[in-house]
Formats: C-alpha cells, sequence, structure tokens
C-alpha cells in the first residue's frame, strides 16, 4: 500500500482464456513476512480446492518457504526475469568481453531458459561452459529446474514472469493510496467492471478462446514440431507443446 495507512497489499492473479488479467484473491497484510504469506496461502489453496496451480514468484525469502508447503515445491515457478537481472550482476562481476560479451552471455541464458527438449538445454549448457564456466556453474546453483522450461516438471503455459502481478498493480496503482476500506470497496468495483466487460467480448468468441490467440497457439506450435528421420522409408514429426490448449 502506498497510502499513509501502511501495510503490503498481497495478490495471486491468474490468467484467464483470453491471457487477460484475472484477480483471484488479495488481502493487505502487515508486511511481507513468511507468517503473513503462508495464511494468505492457504486461504488461496482454499478458493482453488484441488486444482493444480502453479505459483510463479520472485523468490522472496518468504515465498520460498510458504510455497511449497502449501502447493508444494514442484508446483513453484520463479520468475525468470528477476533471475535473468541476477545473472546479468553477477555477470557484470565476470565478464571480460565487454557489452558484446555480456549479450551473447544474456543469449544463452534465454536459451537454456527457453529451450523446450532436455536436449535443447543441454546444448545450450554445453556453449555457456565453452563460453565461461563461471557463468554455468551459475546456473546450475539456482536451481534451474524451478525456471528453465525443459527442466520445469509441471505445465506452465508458456507463462516464465511475474509480469502479470506487476500488471496488478500498475491497475490500481491511484486505489492503493486510499484508506483500506475505501481501497477494499473501490478494488471490488473496479473488479466487477471487468468482469462484465471480459463476459461481454467473450459472448462473440466462436470456441473456449478467442480466435486470435488460438491461431498464435497453434503458429507456436508448429514453429516448435520437428522432423526427425526414424527409417529409412520413414518420417516422423516430434512436437512439444508445454501444455498448450491446441
Amino acid at each position: 500500500m502506498s497510502g499513509p495507512y501502511g501495510g503490503a497489499l498481497f495478490s495471486a492473479t491468474a490468467y484467464d482464456a483470453n491471457d487477460s488479467m484475472f484477480p483471484l484473491a488479495f488481502g493487505v497484510m502487515s508486511s511481507e513476512n513468511y507468517e503473513d504469506w503462508l495464511w494468505f496461502l492457504e486461504k488461496l489453496k482454499i478458493v482453488v480446492g484441488n486444482k493444480e496451480v502453479i505459483i510463479i514468484s520472485d523468490r522472496h525469502p518468504a515465498l520460498l518457504r510458504s510455497v511449497p508447503e502449501v502447493f508444494g515445491i514442484e508446483n513453484h515457478a520463479y520468475c525468470y526475469r528477476h533471475l535473468k537481472e541476477n545473472f546479468s550482476s553477477f555477470l557484470s562481476k565476470h565478464n571480460t568481453r565487454g557489452n558484446k560479451g555480456k549479450e551473447n552471455a544474456l543469449q544463452f541464458l534465454d536459451s537454456i531458459a527457453y529451450g523446450r527438449l532436455e536436449h535443447d538445454y543441454n546444448v545450450s549448457m554445453f556453449e555457456l561452459k565453452k563460453y565461461n564456466e563461471a557463468l554455468a556453474t551459475w546456473v546450475e546453483e539456482n536451481a534451474p529446474h524451478h525456471w528453465a522450461m525443459s527442466k520445469f516438471p509441471k505445465q506452465r503455459w508458456d507463462k516464465m514472469t511475474t509480469n502479470l502481478a506487476e500488471s496488478f498493480n500498475a491497475w490500481l496503482r491511484i486505489e492503493r493510496h486510499h484508506s483500506i476500506c475505501n481501497f477494499l470497496l473501490e478494488h471490488m468495483s473496479k473488479l466487477a467492471s471487468m468482469l462484465v466487460k471480459h463476459q461481454e467480448e467473450s459472448k462473440n468468441w466462436k470456441g473456449c478462446i478467442r480466435a486470435k490467440n488460438l491461431k498464435l497457439r497453434c503458429r507456436k506450435i508448429l514453429q516448435r514440431v520437428r522432423c526427425i528421420q526414424s527409417h529409412r522409408s520413414r518420417m516422423e514429426y516430434l512436437g512439444y507443446v508445454s501444455g498448450e490448449p491446441c
């Protein structure tokens, strides 16, 4: 909260079928400590029930403890944007090849993060080790199974960052300056208006998701398909879709 009343705004925000923001829960807490996050996540767990939920966080120390307790450690994904910033800071201390070298190292990290197959990950890690072994060690020591797409054990629907949380905070940038009571009323009114708008827009869809998004996702899937020769007279296609609904 930004007003004179203090407190920390907790939120859990999901994506709807149109890849738009869908606020699930929020709370005004005393501070971002372990006890408050644990309480908030336990209440969130009641809301989502038995549905499997992937939590993407910025690796705040309190979340590193509380998310695994409530949703399981295998369901905790780390925000790649925050991790890349940390890697960039480490890189600045170990880079001896100037700006071009830093750019190359960050490209290696992108390949490691977004590679969909174990083979892609291994190739990118091999190239990074050849480039700078200290950087490869940093990657290995920073839990790639929580952020590299090929290593993460669950479906994360191509969502790699906490940008949606930033959008939620920006959405309430004015209301956060008001008293807690006014904030709650303004938030509920704003949320109701947004949901009604999205409902009206969805009436024009011809399927369960908007046609534009369906075409985009199918195009992504086609880009991921590989053709391999498994026999002299036969070609096979290998695809990895990472939870894409197409």
